[in-house]
């Protein structure tokens, strides 16, 4: 094993040296208030180092995990050729944005780096942005529903990892591809966790006032008990003003993709949250 970082560009040089193929899947992901200086280093500037090996080292594939934020959050279905609006709404996204821009110039230079693109990802294990509402809703520290019209688009990571697979094998150079499942609104991800788990869902719903309002009340109680809050400021303005719907449909053609259904891949997730918070 060779252990080295994105960041220390000499650090990979000997792991990507004569090898068939590099996976570039480093990243650092928050939806919140982060390290805006760690975050550009890991995403953008460790996508650089990479990029500049992959072409000096003249490596014969490689794959480049970024994701759907890449893209923003728009009113329209996005595609793989859709252009980023131009407003962030977390620092996160403008870096992987600035990343994707970065793997769009170098392809232009000659790259041949395949791009794959999930969108939002359920399953196991996940105790970020997505996991931290299921694993809340289980504990029954969930006083509304936020934002229940709002849509988003799901992948389990089962097929996300399948999805790669697919791309290393049958995917284009220069092309990427989207890997989103399910679009589903907010209210219906709660409809089916009440059906999953048992627990009845929340019989009031957030607007983004009463949003705003409870992220405050978040902040205060944070201020005094020195635990980070379950959403902060940022993380309110992902789900007042995001969401975003993408066709997948190029990964489902070229790729012969076929994730699983939705109630199947819910299930698998609620039942190892489960196992580890439920009651």
């Amino acid at each position: 094993m060779i252990e080295g970082s994105v960041t220390d560009i000499e650090s990979m040089r000997n792991a990507m040296k004569d090898v068939d193929m590099v996976m570039h899947f480093a990243a650092m992901y928050e939806i919140g208030k982060v390290d805006e200086k760690q975050m550009y280093n890991a995403n953008v500037v460790g996508t650089q180092n990479v990029f500049d090996l992959l072409q000096e080292l003249e490596v014969p594939k490689s794959v480049y995990c970024s994701t759907e934020e890449a893209l923003g959050h728009q009113d329209k279905v996005m595609t793989e050729t859709s252009e980023h609006p131009g407003k962030f709404l977390s620092y996160y996204e403008e870096t992987k944005h600035l990343a994707h821009k970065l793997w769009q110039q170098c392809c232009a230079e000659g790259l041949d780096t395949i791009t794959v693109m999930p969108c939002g990802v359920i399953g196991p294990g996940d105790t970020k942005f997505t996991g931290q509402f299921i694993m809340n809703y289980i504990k029954g520290d969930m006083p509304a529903i936020p934002m229940p019209d709002k849509k988003f688009t799901f992948v389990h990571v089962k097929d996300v990892v399948d999805g790669i697979k697919l791309a290393i094998e049958k995917g284009q150079p220069k092309e990427s591809y989207l890997f989103g499942a399910y679009v589903k609104t907010i209210g219906e991800m709660f409809d089916m966790l009440e059906k999953l788990t048992g627990i009845p869902k929340p019989k009031r719903t957030s607007g983004k006032m009463m949003l705003k309002t409870y992220v405050v009340l978040q902040e205060i109680k944070a201020a005094f008990t020195g635990k980070k809050p379950f959403i902060d400021r940022v993380a309110a303005r992902f789900l007042a003003d995001g969401g975003f719907v993408v066709d997948s449909s190029k990964a489902e053609k070229q790729l012969d993709w076929k994730p699983m259904p939705f109630e199947e891949a819910m299930k698998d997730t609620v039942k190892w949250f489960m196992e580890i918070y439920g009651s």
